[in-house]
């Protein structure tokens, strides 16, 4: 008497498991984009769902917003930290820049192009201004 009555406590317990692991594995499939899983199967967008998040893997190597990752490389390279430098330029450092490297090697970097060890040393007064 004792042992079936054991036996099927055991079998209930085992079915009370059972039940319970679905209905969690049921509850994390219904709520991944919530719980920052995976993204749900056919698209399904969570931009609204985790903006922050977003934002800062997409800014997360973005050391400083006016350098283009070759130009960060450069500058890491040399040594100089890109977040310290200024955010903005001034005119006053446009002109220096203009001064130091001439109008069309600064039209140059504007556009993109890497800036060389030497137009570096020559500039590097400029960032102070």
């Amino acid at each position: 008497m004792m042992a079936r009555f054991l036996l099927y406590f055991l079998a209930f317990l085992g079915a009370l498991f059972v039940v319970l692991v679905i209905a969690v594995s049921v509850f994390i499939y219904r709520n991944q984009a919530l719980l920052s899983l995976v993204p749900l199967p056919g698209g399904s967008d969570t931009s609204s769902v985790l903006p922050i998040v977003k934002n800062a893997d997409v800014n997360a190597d973005d050391k400083h917003p006016l350098l283009n990752d070759s130009q960060e490389a450069l500058l890491e390279n040399v040594g100089v930290d890109p977040a310290a430098l200024p955010q903005r330029i001034t005119p006053a450092m446009a002109t220096c820049f203009e001064t130091k490297l001439g109008k069309a090697r600064t039209d140059e970097i504007k556009a993109g192009a890497t800036p060389s060890m030497t137009d570096f040393l020559a500039a590097q007064s400029c960032l102070s201004l």
